[in-house]
C-alpha cells in the first residue's frame, strides 16, 4: 500500500517512463516469450509478447504461488513484499534490494 500522497507521485514518474499499467489482471500463464493476463472483471484474457518487465501486484493478501512453483527452478529463490505478508512498497523495494545485494 502506498499513502495517497505519494502514490499520484510514483504514478507521474511511471506515465513519463512510459510504463504501461495494466491494473485489475492476474497472471493467467508465463511461457518463454508471452505472458497471458486476465481481466478480473471480465474473465477476458490478453497475451502479452513484447515486455521488458512484468511486476504483479495483488493487493493485501499473501500471495506464495509463484515462489513455491519457482523455487524448484533457480538456485536461489526468496520472497519479499507482499508474498511474506501485506506491507507497504516502500518495504518491498528494500527487501527485493536487500536480497539483490545478499546475491
Amino acid at each position: 500500500m502506498i499513502c495517497q500522497y505519494l502514490r499520484n507521485e510514483y504514478l507521474k514518474k511511471l506515465y513519463n517512463l512510459n510504463v504501461k499499467l495494466l491494473p485489475h489482471y492476474d497472471i493467467g500463464a508465463i511461457k518463454e516469450d508471452h505472458v497471458i493476463i486476465r481481466n478480473l472483471f471480465t474473465q477476458q484474457k490478453q497475451e502479452l509478447t513484447n515486455w521488458d518487465s512484468i511486476i504483479l501486484s495483488l493487493g493485501r493478501i499473501p500471495n506464495t504461488e509463484l515462489f513455491e512453483e519457482m523455487k524448484g527452478h533457480a538456485p536461489i529463490v526468496k520472497q519479499i513484499g507482499d508474498c511474506l505478508g501485506p506491507r507497504t512498497i516502500e518495504e518491498a523495494t528494500h527487501e527485493g534490494m536487500m536480497s539483490a545485494i545478499s546475491l
